[in-house]
């Protein structure tokens, strides 16, 4: 699945998207709007949307509640909800 010509999904990612109800269209809004990025390791970095930046765009409301891991490579390796508390904190910035 090709959601740009820099972007391959993954299987992963894909079966993670369908589980999750995140679109093509939201994929895309959230990679082009993503004003905050964390590396998570192995060369991959968790990329998301500001809450403010969110509520700017007046896109989705749940823009700001999504992160995309891409790898190196640039492939989309998950898309998945942002946690709060411990669970979440590898996913936002330091």
């Amino acid at each position: 699945m090709q959601i740009s010509d820099t972007h391959k999904v993954t299987r992963h990612a894909a079966k993670r998207m369908a589980q999750r109800g995140v679109s093509r269209g939201f994929l895309s809004a959230l990679m082009a709007n993503a004003d905050q990025e964390t590396r998570v390791g192995g060369g991959a970095v968790a990329l998301r949307v500001s809450q403010a930046r969110a509520a700017q765009l007046n896109f989705d409301d749940r823009l700001h509640r999504y992160v995309v891991v891409e790898a190196a490579d640039g492939a989309i390796v998950t898309v998945l909800s942002l946690a709060s508390g411990a669970r979440g904190r590898r996913y936002r910035r330091r």
